[in-house]
């Protein structure tokens, strides 16, 4: 995995809501991902609280304007 992780620009964490009852160290996973790309960007994610879905269609969005790209009309970059 080192290789995908000094290629991405962001590391997304789903199901955050679920770390409370996992054996799942989060800052020594980030310490691992920040080594190999200390520009890493991590957003956690949980679907049942909504939690990050803003932050990450606001990159989606930046990523697109920086690019050039738009999305299609039907779907209105979620706006």
């Amino acid at each position: 995995y080192p290789d995908m992780f000094a290629a991405a620009d962001l590391m997304v964490l789903s199901k955050v809501d679920l770390l409370p009852y996992l054996k799942f160290d989060l800052a020594r996973v980030l310490d691992y991902a920040y080594r190999v790309n200390p520009r890493l960007v991590m957003l956690p994610l949980s679907a049942t609280s909504g939690e990050g879905f803003d932050d990450w269609l606001a990159w989606i969005r930046s990523g697109l304007a920086r690019t050039g790209a738009s999305c299609k009309p039907s779907t209105e970059c979620m706006s």
